[in-house]
């Protein structure tokens, strides 16, 4: 009997022994404890932005317009910190109003809305989490507030840009691969005015919203703005756009342009909601332009402006010339007086080709007095008008200087170096220094690099 007891003793022991080897095995090597407590979780959705951008859309001003979002379909997931193999879910709507049974210990709760959130979505996408720690028999209590995590996109498309465009393109860009694109032809789809709910990228400072048009009468239109928030932040998950496109009419009533105008929607650090008109980056947007209110004297005041792509510099590796168009937008609301290029070669071959073309582009030019002229004595003019897609007149107010076949021209001619000097300071990138001046004499000076870096040894 004796060497019986001590059998089933020992198989009770292996027993055990097995038990505690498929706890740790699912569990890992933190023992869970046995010991339990309560908790009492609420979930609540911030959802000022939608309200206040709803009730700022309805007519009549009726304030009940806007309802909070219900988050009973929301996963809630309770995760052990020090242990996290040991998660606990459910559906907000199984446990709202009710007390959950945890282990003891400190644990990281989430809750978002149902499923996952997608680059673009016809929805706002909430997410949020809190720290709780459970303690034996007690009951806690916490609350999660889940925040929009996506931006909301609203194209608005007046009567007169309808009438005037038969298909465009218009690309949202945040500075990464991730792009918003709104796409319409008159022959083969509706347009869809419905808010899209973007995933901006992390750590977004500008965003670059273009356009590509063809008016009813065959005629190819283009436009571009960089636009930043009002207080210098990142644009960031809760954030909401409302961009609207207007056509602008010639002083025959031919389209020549497409105005991009932007107001957003941000919530404060104090918890409000505003909205705020956009100008562009590093820019102030003239609220006349055609000559100002009834005793004004008539003069355009707003300043020069030039917007650089890729925010000044452009790098790559020699033999993968970029594909987008390398495009330096110039504004002058009271029209150009001179638009000066500076070119510094940023190695030695393509500084010569550069004092080959004659007109010494490399000491400063103004391009507005270049001609359609190539003289046999080097003055490369034609060519030079061609490579930057045209030039601009006295009576232009914007001009994109195109720099696209200049970049590709360069890549022919090796990577740019550090080895080259000029004025006793290395160039380890071409530079093309800009410099406008208006009709009312004001000017401004950009700099827009383009380092070319040798090809990877294999």
């Amino acid at each position: 009997m004796k060497k019986i007891y001590t059998m089933a003793a020992g198989f009770l022991l292996c027993v055990g022994l097995v038990s505690c080897e498929m706890k740790e095995e699912i569990f890992g090597n933190d023992v869970i404890p046995s010991e339990t407590g309560l908790v009492e979780l609420g979930v609540a959705v911030d959802d000022k932005t939608n309200v206040v951008i709803t009730k700022a859309e309805a007519t009549g001003g009726k304030d009940e317009v806007g309802s909070s979002v219900d988050p009973s379909d929301f996963p809630v997931i309770f995760t052990l910190k020090t242990n996290e193999n040991y998660k606990k879910e459910f559906t907000y709507s199984e446990i709202a109003g009710k007390t959950v049974e945890l282990p003891i210990g400190t644990y990281e709760v989430v809750s978002h809305t149902s499923g996952e959130m997608q680059p673009k979505m016809s929805y706002p996408y909430y997410k949020g989490n809190a720290e709780l720690i459970v303690n034996e028999g007690v009951t806690e209590q916490a609350e999660v507030i889940c925040k929009m995590q996506n931006s909301r996109i609203l194209m608005v498309y007046p009567e007169t840009f309808k009438e005037e465009f038969s298909e465009w393109a218009i690309t949202i860009d945040d500075g990464t691969s991730n792009t918003l694109t709104f796409e319409y032809k008159n022959d083969n789809q509706n347009l869809n005015n419905a808010a899209v709910y973007w995933a901006i990228s992390e750590n977004c400072p500008a965003l670059t919203i273009s356009i590509k048009a063809i008016t009813k009468t065959g005629a190819a239109v283009s436009d571009s703005r960089k636009v930043t928030k009002p207080d210098g932040a990142n644009w960031m998950g809760g954030d909401a756009l409302t961009i609207t496109m207007e056509p602008i009419e010639d002083n025959t009533g031919n389209v020549s342009g497409i105005t991009i105008n932007v107001s957003t929607f941000f919530e404060t650090e104090n918890g409000d909601v505003i909205e705020a008109p956009l100008g562009d980056d590093d820019t102030e947007t003239p609220t006349d332009p055609d000559g100002g209110d009834e005793g004004d004297t008539g003069e355009t005041t707003g300043e020069p402006t030039i917007t650089m792509p890729s925010n000044g510099l452009i790098e790559y590796t020699q033999g993968n010339i970029p594909t987008d168009p390398a495009i330096i937008e110039i504004l002058a609301p009271a029209k150009f007086k001179s638009v000066v290029v500076q070119i510094k070669g940023g190695n030695a071959a393509f500084a010569g080709i550069i004092a080959d073309l004659g007109i010494r582009l490399d000491t400063g030019r103004d391009i507005m007095t270049l001609s359609e002229k190539n003289e046999p004595n080097g003055d490369n003019e034609a060519l030079v008008i061609d490579l930057l897609s045209g030039i601009p007149t006295t009576d232009d107010t914007k001009y994109e200087l195109n720099m696209t076949k200049f970049i590709g021209m360069m890549d022919g001619f090796g990577p740019t170096s550090v080895n080259d000097e000029e004025d006793g300071k290395d160039l380890d990138a071409h530079e093309f220094v800009v410099t406008v001046t208006d009709q009312n004499n004001k000017t401004i000076t950009k700099t827009l690099q383009v380092k070319i870096n040798p090809k990877a040894t294999e």
